[in-house]
């Protein structure tokens, strides 16, 4: 009997409510009711891979009389390398053990002499023999290196993996992530592109398969080897969740980029979110959830479609049936005292409500923000930096009705703003005063965009829950994430470099909390914060290029400066040489002449141009030097090389003078 038959053949005997479908299926878990499914089964080529929701999965095991041992089909499996090595899986003592025979010194990676044909397919290197017989069970082509994770990855033989596009699958514990980062640093320059996921569920592939969980449902893990590494952030984010698999199809139907449709989106899922919930105080005080957004492409390029495809391809209801939706309005950007006054009227006593406690700005152009940051006296800089925190905005003048003060946290505003590349200075300029760091930065093309757009899908419901004033739950992940990056801040660990990125991780948060919407749920999980922080690489990504292009734009406008500096200071020092050559001529026609005499009829700008003027114009032989060297007297020259009344050095020269 089969190892998966076994297990299915010993829940039924416990009792367990079992649905089996052959090759996978679920089974109410030992001591559960049996509607509370909580254990999965897969069969795969050694054995069946088991997880466990509710329980222990050894725990389980023993209630149902097995072990670990008896998930695998023979007591030794062995797994056997195309340079010869074979390793050997048993169980001894209920204790897993390994053994090696035949070549110990070969370099071959398992399953590496089974490639898949075609050279555009996406190759995952996981760590162990059982994660890639797991991944043939859901027809996934994988890669491993024997001997475990704490052997070098310089010691396996990688050059069969160049040019192709590898994931990464690390095992969830200190030393897997470690070996994780070790692998795919050591592809860059190798792989067509590389990428870093791990398991939704369990500690390793096995365990996410087990679950009943698929590729595509890995967690995308943010990393960079180097600026200039062609890193693969967004494998599998857009198929981690239904919703982003819709706004990703939806885009694309629309010929509008997806990463700038999901910047709109994410900035509404956020707008239909009360003003009261708020971020926890991990760093300072709570702080709002309220999300800005810079769609980054050029002229024409579909910052609009966007906007447009985000406000069509979803909508937030918190009816039951969808028929009522949030409503979120919008504004274009102007002054700073405009921003307050959307929300709270001026002269509005000061127990009134705010007229409306929500709302999208936008600009379709930066140039429009430039030119509201340049007015004489202008707020809107200062103001967005407060909107941003969720403070108190507005001001409090002395005459009732111009006063317009809107209190921290009692509005919800969110900004999306339209940047061509060369004319984001009014962003980056801001950088000192935080500016450009609250923004998302995403591109509003899609060079991967289909020559066929795909059929239009249906507008996708967000269905809101009853939202509890006060801070949302994060994970303990994040916590220790922006806990370790303000400690290092506060002992003086970071560096002028890392000035755009001062609020990174606070914008990371705030999109891991829009993700949240969009899943429907109330509170920030781990995935949440793991899918922020692809965003985030995307959009670290878009800034840099955007910085790029400006200090290319300033480099290039320097440069032409330089030279038609350069050009007209060559000019002018040719004009005086040329004057200083006519002023030595016309003091000659008078007669013969000395230095001194010669130099004082010069005007006191060209002076300097003297000596040079002198020799020339006795290297051309137009003038002749006579007398001692301690006095030399020159004169006009009657035979020299130049036709009598022109000059090479100055046609404009009079004849009469010559």
């Amino acid at each position: 009997m089969s190892a998966y038959d076994q297990f299915v053949s010993c829940l039924r005997e416990y009792g367990c409510t079992v649905d089996d479908k052959g090759d996978r299926g679920s089974a109410s878990t030992p001591g559960h009711g049996s509607s509370d499914r909580g254990t999965m089964f897969r069969r795969y080529p050694d054995g069946v891979l088991v997880w466990c929701f509710n329980q222990d999965r050894e725990e389980m095991l023993t209630a149902l009389g097995l072990t670990m041992a008896d998930l695998f089909d023979s007591p030794r499996t062995s797994y056997r390398y195309a340079d010869g090595r074979t390793v050997t899986r048993s169980y001894r003592d209920g204790k897993k053990t390994f053994s090696q025979s035949g070549t110990r010194s070969g370099r071959a990676l398992f399953n590496i002499d089974n490639p898949p044909t075609d050279q555009d397919s996406v190759v995952y290197v996981v760590e162990g023999e059982k994660d890639v017989r797991a991944a043939t069970a859901v027809g996934v082509f994988a890669v491993s290196q024997a001997q475990g994770a704490r052997t070098s990855p310089e010691r396996a033989d990688w050059s069969p993996l160049r040019g192709r596009r590898v994931v990464v699958v690390q095992d969830k514990d200190d030393v897997g992530r470690a070996r994780a980062k070790a692998v795919a640093k050591l592809l860059v320059g190798t792989a067509a592109s590389v990428a870093i996921v791990e398991a939704r569920e369990g500690k390793d592939l096995a365990d996410h398969i087990a679950a009943g969980l698929g590729i595509g449902e890995l967690v995308p893990v943010p990393w960079q080897a180097s600026a200039s590494s062609p890193v693969d952030p967004v494998v599998g984010f857009w198929s981690a969740r239904p919703v982003l698999a819709h706004v990703l199809e939806f885009a694309r139907a629309r010929r509008a980029g997806p990463w700038g449709t999901l910047g709109v989106v994410l900035a509404r899922a956020v707008a239909a979110v009360p003003p009261t919930v708020t971020l926890p105080a991990t760093v300072g005080g709570r702080m709002s959830l309220n999300l800005f957004t810079a769609l980054v492409g050029p002229s024409g390029s579909g910052k609009g479609a966007c906007e447009a495809a985000a406000r069509d391809a979803l909508v937030c209801c918190y009816d039951p049936t969808g028929r009522v939706v949030v409503d979120v309005p919008e504004f274009p950007l102007g002054s700073g005292e405009g921003i307050a006054r959307s929300f709270r009227p001026a002269g509005a006593d000061d127990d009134a409500p705010n007229l409306r406690d929500r709302a999208v700005f936008t600009a379709p152009e930066v140039d429009t923000m430039k030119a509201l940051f340049a007015r004489t006296g202008a707020t809107l800089e200062a103001e967005l930096r407060k909107l941003y925190s969720g403070e108190q905005i507005g001001f409090n003048n002395a005459q009732k009705t111009t006063r317009t003060v809107v209190s921290a946290h009692s509005y919800r505003a969110c900004l999306v703003v339209g940047a061509q590349p060369l004319r984001a200075g009014a962003l980056l300029d801001g950088a000192d005063g935080g500016t450009p760091q609250r923004f998302l930065w995403l591109p509003v093309a899609d060079p991967d965009a289909p020559d066929q757009a795909p059929a239009e899908p249906a507008v996708w419901k967000v269905r809101l829950r009853d939202w509890q004033p006060g801070p949302l739950p994060i994970p303990d992940v994040a916590r220790q994430e922006i806990d370790a990056a303000r400690l290092a801040r506060l002992r003086g660990g970071t560096d002028e470099a890392e000035t755009l990125d001062g609020h990174g991780l606070l914008s990371r948060l705030k999109v891991a909390a829009a993700l949240m919407v969009l899943d429907g749920r109330t509170v920030i999980d781990a995935q949440d914060w793991a899918l922020a922080g692809v965003v985030m690489a995307v959009s670290d990504g878009t800034r840099a290029s955007v910085q790029r292009a400006a200090t290319e734009q300033k480099r290039r406008a320097n440069h032409a400066r330089a030279l038609a500096s350069a050009e007209r200071e060559e000019i002018l020092s040719d004009r005086k040489f040329q004057r200083a050559r006519n002023s030595i001529l016309r003091s000659l026609t008078d007669g013969p002449a000395g230095r001194s005499p010669l130099r004082r009829r010069m005007k006191e700008d060209i002076r300097a141009n003297f000596d040079a003027a002198l020799s020339d114009l006795l290297d051309s032989g137009q003038i002749l030097e006579s007398g001692p060297d301690s006095k030399p007297v020159y004169t006009l020259s009657t035979d020299g090389p130049e036709s009598p009344g022109t000059h090479p050095g100055n046609p404009a020269l009079p004849a009469e003078i010559l």
